[in-house]
């Protein structure tokens, strides 16, 4: 159950809740198995980055495990230095869950398999 809009979730389970069966949404329809179409604001990384390519091949792709060395890379080519990058390291609670984690590696597999994230 979904609040009216711009009303806020009754509490944090219930907005565990809405966010895990969004996500079992995702993977049906990312599969093709809804008859709604992919919106773009949750396709998948890899459906963007093929989109992108058909009008212009990506130079770089930054996968997280990577992306400090990356930004320092990006910056230089253009004669700029790079600030120090330092990832957020703390989840909001709501989203520590490792059935939230799960449903959404596998909504998007193929961007797990691809990109690490």
């Amino acid at each position: 159950d979904l609040p009216d809009p711009g009303v806020p979730f009754d509490s944090d389970d219930d907005y565990r809740a809405a966010l895990l069966g969004f996500l079992r949404f995702i993977k049906l329809n990312l599969g093709g198995q809804t008859g709604q179409k992919v919106d773009a604001h949750w396709a998948s990384q890899s459906a963007v980055l093929q989109g992108f390519a058909q009008f212009q091949t990506p130079d770089l792709v930054l996968r997280e495990g990577q992306i400090a060395a990356g930004l320092a890379y990006l910056a230089g080519e253009v004669g700029m230095s790079c600030a120090a990058f330092v990832p957020e390291t703390t989840a909001a609670p709501v989203y520590d869950i490792p059935e939230l984690h799960a449903a959404a590696h596998e909504a998007y597999a193929r961007d797990y398999l691809a990109f690490a994230f």
